[in-house]
């Protein structure tokens, strides 16, 4: 991960997992990498003091090759849908850097969760995975 990466709130110890988590992924057109790159400082600013920052994890990018991807972690369906607030003013312009079907979305998280998501994330393309019920914070 980048150097910006947070960590926004303290993880959970020793109890069930029931965090969500987004993984959007961008393949970035050949030699727009560095153009991309120069985004994440919005990203982490609004991800850092909007209102869903507190029902943050962690949030942060990585890149390899041509791809890049953001590893999110929220409490909750509805703190990752507060987040989705947070950054709905910008995120329209790296969907246009990448172009139509050059972004992916994983959603991982408990059933419940994900049918809250569902709504707002599908049309997006996501792709909903869910948790295993014995998935555990170490």
């Amino acid at each position: 991960l980048d150097a910006g990466s947070l960590l926004l709130n303290a993880f959970p110890k020793g109890c069930a997992d029931t965090h969500i988590t987004l993984l959007p992924e961008f393949n970035v057109p050949a030699g727009k990498m560095e153009e991309f790159k120069a985004g994440f400082p919005k990203f982490y600013a609004a991800t850092k003091n909007g209102p869903g920052a507190a029902g943050g994890l962690y949030y942060g990018f990585g890149v390899a090759g041509d791809s890049a991807y953001c590893r999110e972690g929220y409490t909750s369906a509805d703190a990752a849908l507060l987040h989705g607030k947070d950054i709905k003013d910008i995120i329209e312009e790296p969907m246009k850097a990448v172009g139509p079907g050059n972004f992916k979305l994983n959603v991982v998280g408990p059933a419940a969760e994900l049918e809250k998501l569902k709504p707002s994330l599908a049309p997006r393309g996501a792709i909903f995975w869910e948790l295993d019920a014995n998935a555990f914070w170490m």
